[in-house]
């Protein structure tokens, strides 16, 4: 499973906790694409539609702003789940427990929707 982070200042975070998770949840491999330029507009455009088009993506972590705000409405198109926050170890977090209430693999990716909202 991937997760997409959408800034250098969330991806030190959330790499330290993905680290310390043993890049797993539950049963599952959970890896990171930190994505450069999401801090405008087009850079968060083209980090979501990045992430769009990877089928094993279940979740996006942005700091909050317009970027943010311009990048949901195409993650949500594509049935993955955004968090908005200013701390990328939070936001990793809550997507890998998400993933591990999930279960199994079918539906991860709604699953972890619902479940993040």
């Amino acid at each position: 499973m991937t997760v997409y982070v959408g800034g250098d200042s969330l991806c030190d975070s959330a790499t330290r906790e993905l680290d310390r998770s043993g890049e797993k949840a539950g049963e599952f491999r959970v890896r990171m694409v930190c994505l450069k330029g999401a801090g405008t507009l087009a850079g968060a455009g083209a980090g979501a539609r990045r992430a769009t088009e990877d089928s094993t993506t279940v979740g996006y972590i942005a700091a909050p702003g317009p970027p943010s705000r311009f990048s949901r409405s195409i993650l949500e198109a594509a049935g993955i789940a955004q968090i908005t926050t200013n701390f990328g170890a939070a936001g990793m977090s809550r997507l890998l427990r998400a993933i591990e209430q999930a279960g199994d693999a079918a539906g991860l990716r709604e699953s972890v929707l619902q479940e993040v909202g």
